[in-house]
């Protein structure tokens, strides 16, 4: 991965674990990643005292493309958004969550929370 730039087909394995601060009146989510024809989602998780969990995986593959310049020796990638679609009861959209994929490049396994947005 050192030298010109280029693109690298990469795989990601996103665990969608809990949603907190879910609306009264929900009664299940469900959380999707979507690209094209690739579509991949959760199963729909109840909604208990405005909270659902899942601990479930969702595979995500894409294409990176590699920068021109790495620093340090380490490939540096451009970024590379990824939006994670809530709908609410199988029904409708409750927000987006968007999420860097280039950020998690490095081989190690992250945790981040994600705010969801309408």
């Amino acid at each position: 991965m050192h030298g010109s730039g280029g693109t690298v087909p990469s795989s990601f394995r996103l665990v969608v674990q809990e949603a907190t601060n879910v609306p009264a009146g929900c009664r299940s989510l469900t959380v999707s990643w979507k690209k094209g024809i690739k579509a991949v989602s959760t199963w729909p998780a109840v909604v208990q005292d405005g909270r659902s969990e899942w601990d479930c995986p969702l595979p995500v593959s894409c294409v990176l493309f590699r920068s021109t310049a790495p620093f340090d020796g380490q490939a540096q990638f451009e970024a590379k958004f990824c939006w994670l679609e809530v709908v609410r009861d199988g029904e409708s959209v409750l927000g987006h969550a968007q999420l860097n994929l280039a950020d998690f490049c490095d081989g190690q396994v992250h945790q981040r929370a994600l705010q969801v947005w309408k």
